[in-house]
């Protein structure tokens, strides 16, 4: 399992691990470790696509890169599907297309997917004092460091901005999140 750190000054919206400069994107291995004046980001490329070698006993299961059921919480390879989830599967029946579905099959699959990756803000950014369960392994954002959208709340609110950007970007911040004001919110919604 592969970590990659970036600076945040320098860090790409896209989290598929196929940089080439290693001075940009170093490598760490599994187990994520704070540097200084850097974030990590998980390798998607290889999470949750290799079956855990450790019992289920020995680890807390939300905190490890590797699956431990094939329904649930694998990963097929990225590039094959899409980060919408399956129709079939959303209605809890089984998928006629299987392995070759365009549609992620479970929500590791769209969470994890770079389309969704660290675009809304997890539920403890929000609430002061609170840990997430999944730690560095969490699909959500931080802090505002880590959120892969552009947070149009800190443009410049003139014309252009009414023009361009207004209800653009889908909304970071998590539904039923109470200090989000929904009607004066300029990103986009669906909730």
């Amino acid at each position: 399992m592969k970590i990659r750190s970036q600076s945040s000054v320098s860090r790409s919206k896209s989290f598929s691990g196929s940089e080439k400069d290693s001075s940009q994107n170093p490598t760490i291995s599994a187990k994520p470790k704070k540097v200084t004046g850097f974030l990590n980001f998980l390798d998607l490329t290889v999470f949750k696509t290799n079956k855990c070698k450790e019992p289920l006993t020995n680890h807390n299961l939300k905190r490890c890169p590797d699956y431990h059921d094939k329904t649930k919480d694998r990963r097929r390879k990225l590039g094959h599907y899409k980060s919408e989830l399956c129709a079939f599967i959303a209605k809890k029946k089984s998928c006629p297309q299987g392995e070759n579905c365009t549609y992620c099959h479970n929500r590791v699959e769209e969470f994890y997917h770079p389309d969704k990756y660290k675009a809304k803000f997890c539920s403890c950014f929000t609430k002061q004092n609170s840990i997430c369960e999944y730690g560095e392994y969490c699909s959500f954002a931080h802090s505002e460091a880590e959120i892969s959208v552009d947070l149009i709340e800190k443009f410049e609110k003139d014309t252009d901005f009414y023009m361009f950007h207004y209800k653009t970007v889908w909304c970071p911040y998590t539904e039923g999140d109470e200090s989000h004001e929904r009607s004066t919110c300029v990103y986009a919604h669906n909730w």
